[in-house]
């Protein structure tokens, strides 16, 4: 039987096991054991699968996973991130659009110390929708600017998609974290912008807002609940400020969101100057930055709702959850990948793509275009997994930078979690913000996917942004 028809079989098993509500891990381990079946028999694919999970997961550069998470949850069990959206408020506050740029600003900042977006959308949609709306945002536009700031969790470092990127290609985690941080600020300043032109060229000028406040249902004594509702689904798509934010608290409230920020500031310098001066491995350097978020904690225990106790034990919990996840996925793509590696599929499809007669960049935009389909489906380890053992052997052959491709296979999970109809971040958003549904919350994310294309193909012109400071590291 050919490979390549063992191939569309094995991928017919996943997409049933799909369709049938499983596990994306069972589904990938399924695909991978049926295409070792077809082609290597029985006896030998039961040893094979038998240290398949071991082998998934043995690489001791994985520790960094735990430790990235844990990072992140244990800071924002802290409460630091309310304090850095208080302080990006004062930054923006007379800005157009200032409440949704401080929104992103407090989601970069927040990226600094976590490797996962699902945190930042939670925490911000909680905090940052609510303020939106009581400041005249309509509903879709402040879900949608919390659904895109929390894709910078996986592309600011430090990346956890980022880790297993570095796991499945062998390139240098420490490189690939590099080689994020100029993207990940240019995807925060784009969003910023993309924001300010929303604000200030929308058909909704601030005069209009002001005259009907009832669309944006903020106005005391008025119309009911589900009048509110209907002004706002009828109300015109474009957004404005209808009035500026007020002034901050006073100085003890600055003085904590100070502390705040320097926080944040001395765990991504101790973690990114640490694998920059050579004086941590990537895996120290998340177990010290995890030491540095859990004393963070001890320091501001008496400020959080739950207390240390409970804030601990819960990072412990959510820590321990997503890494399970991640682990499970990486064993059932782990054995998707000895498929694919025992039948030799990845060298015959490189082979098969240096052969066609087209430019390199036409191949580039193929698998950029595999991804940004997929990322309509899946997560983005799922994604990694299934197309990173394809994609990586060609793209490097065909001369492009295995971190530059990294960094741009990232950029397209970061649009997959925006993407209907799985587009997680839009999920996530919702279910944490009364009266919003999921449609509303994709319509609002629809300008910040634009945006992403955007800064897709500015990253794909000008591939220096990637690796510039990579270069640097190597000097």
């Amino acid at each position: 039987m050919s490979v390549w028809l063992i191939l569309v079989i094995a991928m017919a098993v996943f997409v049933a096991m799909l369709a049938a509500q499983m596990p994306v891990a069972l589904g990938l381990a399924a695909a991978g054991i049926t295409g070792l079946v077809l082609n290597n028999g029985w006896e030998q694919t039961s040893g094979t699968v038998a240290s398949a999970a071991y082998q998934a997961t043995s690489n001791y550069a994985l520790v960094v996973v735990p430790m990235f998470i844990l990072m992140g949850v244990l800071v924002a069990n802290a409460g630091v991130l309310t304090d850095l959206f208080s302080l990006a408020n004062r930054i923006t506050r007379r800005i157009p659009g200032g409440l949704g740029i401080a929104t992103v600003m407090s989601a970069a900042g927040f990226a600094a110390v976590t490797g996962s977006s699902a945190a930042s959308v939670a925490t911000l949609g909680r905090l940052c929708v609510a303020e939106m709306r009581k400041h005249g945002y309509r509903l879709r536009l402040a879900a949608g600017i919390v659904a895109a700031s929390g894709t910078l969790g996986i592309l600011i470092p430090p990346s956890v998609v980022l880790v297993i990127y570095g796991i499945l290609t062998t390139e240098s985690i420490g490189q690939l974290l590099f080689a994020a941080i100029i993207p990940g600020l240019l995807t925060a300043i784009a969003y910023a912008g993309t924001i300010m032109m929303l604000v200030v060229f929308g058909k909704n000028g601030p005069e209009r807002e002001r005259a009907n406040p009832a669309a944006v249902g903020i106005v005391a004594g008025g119309p009911g609940r589900a009048a509110r509702a209907e002004a706002r689904a009828e109300a015109p798509a474009a957004e404005a400020l209808p009035e500026p934010l007020p002034e901050p608290a006073g100085k003890r409230s600055l003085a904590r969101e100070y502390e705040s920020a320097a926080y944040i500031t001395v765990i991504f310098v101790i973690v990114l100057g640490g694998i920059y001066t050579g004086q941590f491995t990537e895996t120290e350097a998340g177990a010290i930055g995890a030491l540095v978020a859990l004393i963070v904690l001890l320091l501001r225990a008496g400020r959080t709702q739950t207390g240390l106790a409970r804030s601990f034990v819960s990072a412990l919990k959510e820590t321990s959850s997503v890494t399970s996840m991640i682990f499970a996925l990486l064993i059932g793509g782990g054995i998707f990948t000895l498929f694919l590696v025992s039948a030799r599929i990845p060298i015959q499809l490189t082979d098969w793509v240096l052969g066609l007669d087209v430019p390199p960049l036409v191949i580039v935009l193929f698998f950029i275009f595999i991804l940004l389909a997929l990322g309509a489906l899946l997560d983005g380890v799922s994604i990694l997994l299934l197309t990173i053992p394809l994609a990586y052997p060609v793209i490097t052959e065909l001369g492009y930078s295995g971190l530059w491709f990294g960094i741009i296979a990232v950029k397209m999970v970061e649009v997959g979690l925006l993407t209907p109809p799985f587009g997680l971040n839009a999920y996530l958003v919702a279910g944490v913000v009364d009266d919003l549904k999921v449609e509303e919350a994709f319509r609002g994310v629809i300008p910040f996917i634009l945006c992403e294309l955007v800064v897709v193909a500015i990253l794909i012109a000008f591939p220096e942004l990637c690796t510039w400071l990579p270069e640097r590291m190597k000097e």
